[in-house]
Formats: C-alpha cells, structure tokens, sequence
C-alpha cells in the first residue's frame, strides 16, 4: 500500500467550510464529522476501507473556543459533533496543493495502515481507537 495520508481540511469548532468547492477527482474519501466527532469519523473511515490508521492527535487542529465549551459542558471535544473540518484520505499531493491554493487550513493527521490497527498517538503513547 502507498502512503496514503488522512488530511483534516479545517478546523474543528471553526467556520463551515464551502463543501461544495470539493470535487471528487481531488480525494479518494471524504467524511463529515458527525455525532461522534473526530473519532468516529476516523473509525467510520476505517470500516470503510477496511484497514488500519496511524493519527496523531496534536496534529487534529481544533479551536480553542470549541475545547473551552466543550470543558465546560464535561464533554470530549474530539467526540462531538462539529462543522467547520471535513477528513479526507488522499492519495497523491492534489488535495493538498488544492487547499493550499484556496488558503483553506489544513493538516495532514496521519496515514493508512495496511493492518486493521486504528491507533492514536498521544502524549508519547499509541493507544487504539476503539
């Protein structure tokens, strides 16, 4: 398997992205973040495709405004709902050379695995999604 990478155009708790602006050719994937948030998301993706992930979570760009609200409410921001981000799985440059030419954020998260491992990485631990 290529590296194929799972970019997160956006920002999570940011402004809605203009979704229609992507087409199909530029990405293999697309997922919204719905009930569930980030990691439901990223599990969802790996039902899909049926294999394994490597992400690291200081890399999911998320807003402070949207982490405060959620501390506030005693709720995992990275499980909630949020427009503003959508995933991709990409695999070539042309997602990203598309983003950078719209100046719309971006950050490549992670990448696919060949095994069904879907990992997360932090605070110098893989821990597995569940």
């Amino acid at each position: 398997m290529e590296k194929t990478v799972i970019v997160l155009a956006g920002e999570i708790g940011g402004d809605d992205l203009a979704e229609d602006i992507f087409k199909g050719d530029i990405y293999d994937k697309k997922y919204h973040l719905k009930e569930g948030g980030i990691f439901r998301s990223l599990h969802d993706m790996g039902e899909d495709l049926r294999t394994g992930f490597k992400v690291r979570l200081k890399k999911i760009p998320i807003s402070q405004a949207f982490i405060e609200e959620c501390e506030r409410e005693d709720k995992n921001p990275y499980m909630q709902a949020s427009g503003g981000a959508l995933l991709f799985v990409a695999l070539d440059i042309g997602l990203i050379y598309f983003l950078e030419e719209r100046e719309i954020p971006y950050s490549v998260i992670g990448y696919l695995k060949e095994n069904n491992d879907r990992l997360v990485y932090y605070d110098g631990v893989w821990k597995y999604l569940k």
